[in-house]
């Protein structure tokens, strides 16, 4: 099986800020959390450890030129987010929800980076669903019951700083 090199951007908040949301998210129980061993790895659950907004995912690695990313990325003018609402969507064919904190893009600041970092060289099957900024929170069960969510976190949170990632994907 040949592994893809893909490459990804976030923008990660201050510490104390992911703090706040880690304690909040733990209101959710371990019961309500879709969890499953793949390769020998665990996956799913609760994944607070990793808080980021994700502004790009699917950059082909054996294509882009990282120093010009590197440029766009340095340009990115996001010292803050807005947290919207609680929501979840789901994935297809999955047996699970993904628990998320709605990101507000106010003027769509947001969505124009990510549009604009569609111009790399990028895997097309990462881009075929509608990029909605959001920071997730966790997998949950089909049957979890959202409407007992209630965010009270920190309603502000500071970008801390914007990262190129890297990793290979079967």
């Amino acid at each position: 099986m040949n592994k893809q090199k893909i490459g990804y951007i976030t923008a990660n908040l201050t510490d104390k800020e992911k703090k706040e949301i880690i304690n909040w998210a733990k209101m959710i129980q371990d019961k309500d959390l879709y969890v499953i061993s793949k390769n020998g790895k665990t996956d799913g659950g609760n994944v607070t450890d990793d808080l980021h907004l994700t502004l790009f995912y699917g950059f082909n690695e054996t294509l882009i030129n990282k120093d010009d990313i590197e440029d766009f990325v340095y340009n990115i003018n996001l010292k803050n987010i807005e947290i919207e609402k609680v929501g979840v969507f789901f994935p297809m064919d999955q047996e699970y929800k993904v628990l998320y904190l709605s990101v507000k893009d106010e003027g769509g600041s947001i969505k124009k980076y990510h549009e604009g970092l569609k111009k790399f060289p990028h895997f097309v099957e990462f881009q075929k669903f509608e990029y909605v900024p959001h920071i997730t929170i966790a997998f949950v069960k089909k049957d979890f019951n959202t409407s007992r969510i209630t965010y009270n976190g920190p309603q502000f949170l500071r970008v801390k700083k914007i990262t190129y990632h890297s990793k290979s994907k079967d």
